[in-house]
């Protein structure tokens, strides 16, 4: 189960770098969580609380931030 968490964090890593960007690339924000659940569905694995508490946090984050899209800058 260690090496299917320690995938499921980069994976949630990736999802922070892209939602929590100064600008949010929608596409590669999307890809990085269209990523994580392909991935937990194919694996059948279940986020730990502490994971989901992140994701929360990150969500959180994405709300509350300038709310600057790179498709915006178009």
């Amino acid at each position: 189960m260690g090496m299917t968490t320690s995938r499921i964090d980069q994976l949630i890593d990736e999802m922070e770098r892209r939602f929590c960007a100064p600008i949010v690339d929608e596409d590669a924000a999307v890809g990085a969580l269209q990523a994580l659940y392909e991935y937990l569905q194919e694996s059948h694995a279940h986020l730990t609380a502490e994971q989901e508490d992140r994701l929360d946090d990150i969500q959180a984050r994405f709300r509350a931030g300038p709310g600057l899209f790179k498709g915006d800058l178009h």
